[in-house]
């Protein structure tokens, strides 16, 4: 036990400090009114807002347009009672790259300075002309670390994990491409072989609390970035008396407490049927050796031979079975209850292939000699030879297709590319009802910090992603036995 109380997402903003062109370092600690910053595992680097209550006329004392470097230093509760050195801290640099919303209020100026990682700037404007080859995970290293002067070490602008991917005998040709087009290249199209749950499944992005991560969905699912403590929207007091806590029982509940949560979405066939999430064709063609190849991905077959390697085992439609359509017959009054009729199939949706259909030109070998073209053994470079492709497409849907919006106290040891353990509200389902569907595990894709120093407190929007279920969609009654609404009236 500990004494004192315990403020559920208590925040102590050590400092803002900022450095402007002239050298001159300002700090600027207690104008911040509020500070959001976001990360996210489709969003390369950080970004973030601060907004400024400047009574002073900061910004035009010390010429702050946009170009300046800012230091963000606060610490979150790790226990009760009092702030320590021993809670969670967060240090991060960034770059002043915009003001915006200035108003004068009684001589008194509020603004927001919008923040970004600062290596975003040298990824942006540095190019590259010229041929690389490897694996596309040490292409992508090694630019970084020589060209874009990334470090790898326990650092800010750190490398924290790198995942390898598969060929090693790759070739880029890079026509004075940026480092920040050769990122998205490679994220989208390093392959980590068939034991791989979707084979072009590589993220780049940079955690708040960590660093850059080059990591496949298949690491994020695996089990490996799972959160220990559980998340529950119980109803708890915002101020938890200490001698009620136990601060060393994981299961407390100290900052895991669901403070509101949203459904954005939960499903998305239509959606998923035409960017092919459960089914789609790759023709490729290669105009030197005269090859065509055709390519179909099912998601049906990939669960069939993945499933227990996905996120929850189950996928979240019902596949290999025809869809049923029906009709709704005539009713003659108001008064009569509408009714169905059974009157066709549709082919399953994991096998409808030319509803995404993508025609590919393999450029691999034209600037190839005979000796290569002749001898498959000297081939450098991705012929679009399998999948990879159609399983990302499918990947990014369901990434998209079940998400939730789960807002909780601040805390400094979640990152996007954690998967969580969320106890919801059931809804419909009774009280103390298993979902057979639901096993609570959803995937942290974005995160968006927000600290309060007016409040001393701070909370994270955090958005999860269902990317499976826990269970079969189970065949259900057909429509035709439907006999119509009943209520109170009936």
């Amino acid at each position: 036990m500990s004494e004192g109380n315990f403020k559920a997402g208590e925040v102590a903003l050590d400092s803002v400090t900022l450095v402007n062109q002239e050298g001159e370092v300002i700090d600027l600690t207690n104008l911040a009114v509020s500070i959001d910053i976001f990360e996210g595992i489709d969003n390369p680097f950080l970004s973030g807002r601060i907004s400024i209550l400047d009574g002073m006329g900061i910004f035009r004392k010390y010429k702050i347009f946009g170009q300046e470097h800012i230091t963000i230093r606060y610490r979150t509760k790790q226990g009760v009672g009092e702030f320590t050195e021993g809670d969670f801290a967060v240090e991060k640099a960034f770059r002043v790259y915009k003001i915006t919303d200035m108003l004068n209020h009684d001589s008194r100026y509020t603004y927001v300075l919008h923040i970004c990682e600062p290596k975003l700037f040298t990824v942006t404007q540095t190019r590259l002309s010229k041929v690389l080859r490897g694996s596309y995970s040490e292409i992508l290293l090694q630019t970084l670390l020589k060209d874009a002067q990334f470090e790898k070490l326990p650092e800010n602008n750190s490398i924290e994990f790198w995942e390898e991917s598969l060929p090693e005998n790759q070739q880029i040709v890079c026509p004075n491409w940026t480092i920040r087009r050769l990122i998205d290249y490679i994220k989208d199209s390093a392959n980590l072989g068939e034991n791989a749950v979707y084979k072009n499944s590589m993220f780049f992005y940079q955690s708040l609390v960590g660093g850059f991560r080059f990591m496949s969905l298949n690491k994020m699912i695996s089990g490996d970035m799972d959160f220990v403590l559980p998340f529950s929207s119980e109803p708890r007091n915002q101020k938890i008396e200490s001698e009620n806590v136990d601060v060393d029982d994981p299961t407390d509940g100290i900052n895991t407490q669901i403070l509101s949560f949203e459904i954005q979405k939960k499903g998305d066939t239509l959606h998923g049927m035409t960017t092919g999430a459960y089914a789609s064709r790759l023709k490729t063609y290669d105009p030197i050796r005269k090859l065509e190849k055709d390519i179909v991905f099912d998601l049906g077959e990939n669960y069939d031979k993945k499933g227990k390697n996905h996120m929850s085992g189950f996928p979240t439609v019902r596949l290999n079975d025809d869809i049923i359509v029906h009709q709704a017959e005539e009713s003659l009054t108001a008064e009569e209850d509408i009714t169905y009729s059974e009157i066709g199939a549709e082919q399953p949706m994991n096998k409808i292939f030319d509803a995404k259909h993508i025609y590919r030109v393999n450029h691999t070998n034209a600037f190839s000699d005979s000796a290569i073209l002749n001898d498959t053994s000297q081939f450098i470079g991705n012929e679009y030879l399998d999948s990879g492709l159609l399983e990302r497409n499918s990947m990014l849907h369901h990434l998209s297709s079940h998400v939730y919006k789960v807002t909780i106290p601040i805390r400094s040891d979640l990152s996007a590319g954690m998967v969580v353990t969320l106890r919801l509200p059931g809804g419909a389902i009774e009280q103390n009802e298993v979902d057979e569907l639901d096993d609570q595990r959803f995937l942290i894709t974005k995160i968006h910090h927000i600290v309060s120093p007016l409040s001393g407190d701070g909370t994270m929007v955090l958005q999860c992603v269902k990317e499976s279920l826990a269970g079969l969609i189970k065949e259900q009654e057909a429509l035709k036995d439907y006999e119509g609404p009943t209520g109170p009236n009936d």
